[in-house]
């Protein structure tokens, strides 16, 4: 839920607000205060220096650093205290960079953005956000839970624990999502401390939706290893281009940070990638439910594949001619991935029609943030299946062999070209 930024027109903004809406439970802001040291490095329990893979320290920060003040500083995440035996994790979005053109784009005067590097999320806002935060909603799956919302301000889809100094750039951009992560984690180990959650539910939207199964995930299921665990990725389908992923790779220091079976998934490339990711993540937690969203024809997604094809040339990021052929390849491959992904019985997917992104909180029209999202809680464009229904069925069903009258696999084929909502204008639809 991120509100437009007056230096950047924010593309994967987890965007943000609308008035109205007051939770049962009041937003709690979570410095880091107690988690770093003196040099902002981030702290284990027994207070050594925590570090990833390669041995690197885990530096929360937002994309300036550390020090930066404003709007672009410092990292922190937000609490709604709820039952202690059931908690949700929200990561949320705000774009991606992985090289020079992309990374430098919001500081460059008239550039529109591909990542929002600030935070800018208040006890307030997540007040009014909606969809699963909302708790003032009986029919929420999560009414009563405990929340844990981590922002996004750092590029890297919360994958990162890296510091680039990029061409074009009088400063460094720091891609620290996966030490955020982290940061928001030891939070979550202190508080649990001596009595795990039974149930865990990893979620996340838009760049959240790959760090909710790439690095939370796996953290969640290192401190919780007996809780029940579902991860729902919302609008980040992983069609996406090999030099994004060299990129990436190299810059976000993605060796460092992603679990060794999902680098071993990234190093075979871009063709088929999300069918090999969850394909992955379904064979090793086979007790884990896993479900996605998406629209078919989402605006932003693929807007940003078309960014990846064209990465070096920004006059074509926002062509019609490059996207309407992007719009073809992009709706198409998401499409056959999740078909293809729902060979295993704990992975479910829920195809919606139109050009919305995102649907776990709401973007309406009046957030003007250059897209608008589907409800939560009456988005039923796939076979008159509401959603809402698919994620509590997914989280507080049973069933035999994952059968649930509800999670099932949902598509609005051949029904899935909708007029966008009033006041929506996206960049390009069918």
């Amino acid at each position: 839920m991120k509100s437009p930024l007056r230096i950047v027109r924010v593309l994967l903004a987890g965007a943000l607000v609308v008035a109205g809406v007051a939770n049962a439970q009041d937003w709690e802001q979570i410095s880091l205060k107690g988690l770093v040291d003196g040099n902002g490095e981030l702290l284990a329990s027994d207070g050594s220096t925590l570090k990833d893979q390669g041995g690197s320290p885990l530096v929360p920060s937002c994309a300036l650093g550390p020090a930066a003040r404003g709007e672009f500083g410092p990292f922190r995440f937000f609490v709604q205290e709820g039952s202690l035996d059931k908690l949700l994790i929200f990561h949320d979005g705000g774009g991606a960079c992985w090289e020079a053109n992309t990374c430098a784009r919001p500081f460059v005067a008239g550039g529109q953005g591909t990542y929002d590097p600030t935070i800018s999320e208040t006890e307030d806002t997540l007040a009014s956000a909606g969809g699963v935060l909302d708790d003032a909603n009986p029919n929420n799956p999560f009414h009563g839970w405990t929340k844990v919302f981590i922002p996004y301000c750092t590029g890297d889809v919360g994958w990162g624990n890296n510091v680039v100094s990029y061409a074009g750039l009088p400063f460094p951009i720091h891609h620290r999502g996966y030490a955020n992560i982290r940061a928001a984690l030891r939070w979550v180990e202190d508080h649990y401390w001596g009595q795990p959650p039974s149930q865990v539910v990893v979620a996340g939207v838009s760049a959240g939706a790959y760090a909710s199964p790439g690095t939370v995930f796996p953290e969640v299921q290192r401190l919780f290893p007996r809780a029940k665990t579902a991860v729902i990725a919302d609008s980040g389908n992983g069609v996406v281009t090999d030099s994004f992923l060299e990129d990436a790779r190299a810059n976000w220091a993605l060796d460092r940070t992603l679990p060794v079976y999902l680098r071993r998934v990234l190093s075979q490339g871009a063709n088929r990638l999300p069918v090999r990711f969850f394909g992955e993540l379904t064979a090793r937690f086979p007790h884990t439910r896993f479900g996605q969203f998406q629209n078919a024809y989402d605006s932003i997604q693929i807007v940003v594949y078309n960014i990846m094809k064209y990465t070096p040339d920004p006059e074509l990021w926002r062509d019609i001619g490059a996207l309407m052929p992007s719009l073809v390849e992009w709706s198409a491959g998401a499409r056959l991935a999740a078909n293809l992904s729902a060979r295993a019985s704990n992975y479910r997917f829920y195809t919606a029609a139109g050009t919305e992104h995102g649907i776990l909180v709401n973007i309406p029209p009046e957030a003007n943030a250059g897209f608008c999202s589907d409800d939560f809680y009456t988005e039923n464009s796939a076979g008159g299946l509401r959603f809402r229904d698919w994620v509590d069925d997914m989280v507080n069903r049973g069933g035999f062999l994952w059968a649930t009258r509800y999670w099932r696999n949902a598509t609005c084929f051949p029904n899935c070209i909708q007029a966008p909502q009033e006041g929506c204008s996206p960049e390009v639809q069918p």
